[in-house]
C-alpha cells in the first residue's frame, strides 16, 4: 500500500479536511503573530517578539519592521493573482528542489472539485505524517472550458497557465503560505502573520510537495485529470462538481510515478539548471565523440585526453559559479559533471 492509497480516497480526503480544521484552530489560538498593522509601524516593542533576521534569534527592532515591509512590497509587485507551474519551480529554493527529487516520489491527483485538484504526495523520511495534501486551483478554468477546442489541448493550456496552490505541511504553513498570500497565488486559507522566525527575508516560493506536484502538472496522469475537470465544467452548472479517483487508479498512478522517479524528465529542475545540464552534456559528448572540425579541412578530429580534461575543468568552473550564486546545489552540480563525463 502506498501513501496515496493506504486508505480509500474518501478516507484520504476526510483526513485532509480534518487537517485543515486543525490548522485553522491552531492559527486562531496562536500567540505572538506579527500582523500587517505591526509591519506597518504599529508594533509595540513591549510584546518582545523575536526574529531570526540576520541569522540570530533576537527581539524585533524598528529597522526589522522596515525591512519586513520592503520585502512584502517586493512580493506584491512580483505576482499578479497567480503563478505558473514553471515559475513555481524556477523561483524555488535549490534545497527544496533537491529534497523534492530525493524524497518526494509521486503526486497523485485524488479528487477534482470545481476548479481545484487535490493531489496526494508521500511524506519525506523525517516526517511524522504518512502523506501530504496539495491543492492546485486553476482560476482560468471557466474561460478555458468555454473556449472552442479539443479537451486535451485545452488541458495542456490550462496546466501551463496561472495556478494557485496550497499544502498542509509545516514548511508551507510557516515558511511559504504568507508569501503565497501576498503574492495572490494561495489556494488555501490566507496567512497575514509575517514569518519572522522561519523566513524573515521572504525567500523561495514553495515546499518540496508543491514542487513535485507542479512538475507533475505537465505529465499524463495530471493532464488527464485536468481534461476531466474541463469536461465537468462544460457539462454542469455546478461550480463545485466533484469527481474522485478509485483506489485502484490511485495505486496505479503512484506505482508508475515512483517507478519513474529517477528518470531525467521526472526531475524537478529550474529552467537555468536544465539549460546548463543540456549544454554541458552536449559539450562533453561532442568532445568525447571527436566532433571538432579542424580549422582548414572541416574534418572531425579525435580529441586528445588533455582536451577532454580541459572541457571537464571548464564545466566544473561553470558549475562552481552557479553553486556560489545559490542557483544550484553542490549535489546537483556534481551529478551534472558525472553525467557529462559518462561515469
Amino acid at each position: 500500500m502506498t501513501a496515496a492509497s493506504a486508505n480509500t480516497p474518501a478516507k484520504v480526503i476526510a483526513e485532509a479536511k480534518a487537517r485543515q480544521r486543525e490548522d485553522l484552530k491552531q492559527r486562531k489560538d496562536a500567540k505572538g503573530i506579527l500582523d500587517p498593522n505591526d509591519v506597518g509601524g504599529r508594533y509595540d516593542a513591549e510584546r518582545g517578539l523575536l526574529t531570526t533576521l540576520g541569522g540570530q534569534l533576537r527581539e524585533i527592532t524598528a529597522d526589522d519592521l522596515r525591512q519586513f515591509a520592503n520585502h512584502t512590497q517586493r512580493l506584491g509587485k512580483q505576482f499578479t493573482g497567480g503563478i505558473t507551474a514553471k515559475q513555481i519551480v524556477d523561483l524555488s529554493m535549490p534545497d527544496r528542489r533537491r529534497r523534492a527529487n530525493e524524497e518526494i516520489r509521486f503526486a497523485v491527483p485524488m479528487e477534482i472539485k470545481g476548479n481545484r485538484i487535490h493531489f496526494v504526495t508521500n511524506a519525506g523520511p523525517d516526517s511524522r505524517a504518512l502523506r501530504h495534501h496539495v491543492y492546485v486551483a486553476f482560476p482560468s478554468l471557466g474561460a478555458v472550458a468555454a473556449s472552442a477546442g479539443q479537451t486535451p489541448a485545452l488541458a495542456r493550456r490550462l496546466a501551463a497557465g496561472q495556478v494557485q496552490i496550497e499544502c498542509d505541511c509545516e514548511d508551507w504553513r510557516y515558511v511559504f503560505r504568507y508569501i503565497a498570500t501576498v503574492g495572490g497565488y494561495n489556494a488555501g486559507r490566507p496567512e497575514t502573520g509575517f514569518p519572522k522566525l522561519r523566513n524573515p527575508k521572504l525567500r523561495g516560493i514553495a515546499c518540496k510537495h508543491v514542487l513535485r506536484t507542479a512538475h507533475m502538472l505537465s505529465q499524463p496522469a495530471a493532464l488527464m485529470k485536468i481534461a476531466q475537470m474541463i469536461d465537468l465544467s462544460r457539462g454542469t452548472l455546478d461550480r463545485n462538481a466533484t469527481k474522485r479517483v478509485t483506489k485502484a487508479e490511485a495505486e496505479e498512478i503512484a506505482k508508475q510515478q515512483a517507478k519513474q522517479a529517477a528518470w531525467k524528465r521526472m526531475q524537478v529542475e529550474s529552467s537555468s539548471e536544465k539549460r546548463e545540464r543540456l549544454a554541458a552534456a552536449r559539450a562533453i559528448a561532442q568532445a568525447r565523440r571527436g566532433e571538432r572540425p579542424t580549422p582548414d579541412s572541416g574534418v572531425s578530429q579525435k580529441p586528445t585526453p588533455a582536451q577532454v580534461r580541459a572541457a571537464v575543468a571548464d564545466l566544473r568552473k561553470q558549475m562552481d559559479i552557479l553553486v556560489a550564486a545559490g542557483q544550484m546545489t553542490r549535489q546537483r552540480a556534481d551529478a551534472i559533471i558525472k553525467e557529462a563525463q559518462g561515469d
